[in-house]
Order: C-alpha cells, then sequence, then structure tokens
C-alpha cells in the first residue's frame, strides 16, 4: 500500500523553503527520486539540487505550468482540427 501526504502552504514566498525542503528529504528518505519543485525565481528549486544533491533538470515557476498545459491543449486542438473535428 502506498500512503502520501499532502501539504498546502497558505501563501508564496521565500518563507516556505526551508519547510519545503524538509519535507523534500523525507520524500527522498522515503525513496522517492523524481521531484518536482515549483519556484518563482529558481532559488527554491537550485537549494533543493544543492541540499539534495538531485540532478536540477528544468526550472520553471508557477506560469511554466500553465504554459506546458497550454501547449499540450494546443496540440490536442490541432490534431482535432486535422482529424476534422
Amino acid at each position: 500500500m502506498i500512503k502520501r501526504e499532502v501539504w498546502y502552504f497558505p501563501g508564496v514566498g521565500p518563507q516556505n523553503t526551508t519547510a519545503c525542503l524538509e519535507l523534500m528529504e523525507k520524500a527522498v528518505a522515503e525513496g522517492l527520486r523524481h521531484l518536482v519543485v515549483a519556484s518563482t525565481t529558481g532559488d527554491s528549486g537550485a537549494q533543493a539540487a544543492r541540499r539534495l544533491r538531485l540532478e536540477l533538470i528544468w526550472e520553471f515557476d508557477h506560469n511554466g505550468i500553465f504554459h506546458l498545459l497550454q501547449t499540450a491543449g494546443l496540440m490536442l486542438l490541432c490534431q482535432g482540427i486535422s482529424e476534422g473535428g
């Protein structure tokens, strides 16, 4: 059985970084190897990479998630148009 906790912070900002890094350390200790860090300035992602000895694959902010979803939606729209839908 897999059990996971979900934590929500009351707002954004650097005041959440320490708690976020501690939660990530806990996740790594439990065996997780793929983590996502949303970071407005990139500082939290960089700190996580240094502190946890992780490879930083792609750094993006909260708008990056929107653009990923927007890109996927655009691709599906184009596919529907090309299929005559």
